[in-house]
């Protein structure tokens, strides 16, 4: 599960995404969502000054790979420091 995994082989880093690198986690939650409260995307690479992340869509075996800002108009999966339902940037613990 997604707290086993924050607590087990995670580190937070931050809400501020310029702090991202290659193979971190994001996670989002969404306490209204039943069966699948929580959400996490993995940056794949950083290109110029920007993100890209992969995440399965909800649909069948669909994975998409988008820039951040293509995450901007999304109400749950906006990153910003203001956004109730990121809950951050984190790093596999191995790498710290």
């Amino acid at each position: 599960s997604m707290s086993w995994l924050q607590q087990a082989v995670v580190i937070f880093i931050s809400k501020n995404i310029v702090e991202a690198k290659r193979g971190d986690l994001l996670f989002f939650e969404n306490r209204g969502e039943i069966r699948f409260p929580f959400h996490s995307m993995i940056v794949s690479d950083v290109a110029g000054n920007e993100p890209f992340v992969i995440y399965h869509t909800g649909d069948g075996n669909i994975l998409k790979r988008v820039p951040i800002s293509y995450l901007s108009s999304s109400r749950i999966f906006r990153i910003s420091s203001e956004n109730p339902h990121f809950m951050g940037l984190y790093r596999f613990s191995i790498l710290e």
